[in-house]
């Protein structure tokens, strides 16, 4: 199933329950996925703050965002996405899920 969360809240509390619970885990999926680009780049300007990786990642703008790293990791991030997509939805999750934990 693509939601198994709101499957199994359908099942145990009925139809208005399951599409709660699903509403609920997509928003969580987004929140988690911004913080991840995020954490992204500050993990990459910390990796180049101790030399690790090129200086250029370790720059930051007035506000302190390191703004080349992230877009550096999103280039990188996007090509990633494209190289990986498959038709079906549930197997490219499954890709870039494993991808992304022997990465980590």
């Amino acid at each position: 199933s693509a939601s198994p969360f709101g499957d199994a809240a359908r099942m145990a509390l009925g139809d208005t329950a399951g599409a709660i619970v699903s509403f609920c885990a997509a928003a969580g999926c987004l929140g988690s996925l911004g913080g991840w680009t995020l954490l992204a780049g500050q993990t990459a300007k910390a990796a180049a703050d101790d030399g690790l990786f090129p200086p250029i990642f370790a720059r930051v703008n007035k506000a302190g965002t390191p703004v080349a790293g992230l877009i550096i990791v999103g280039i990188l991030m996007t090509i990633f996405q494209l190289s990986s997509i498959s038709p079906n939805a549930t197997k490219e999750f499954g890709l870039v899920s494993s991808v992304s934990v022997i990465f980590t």
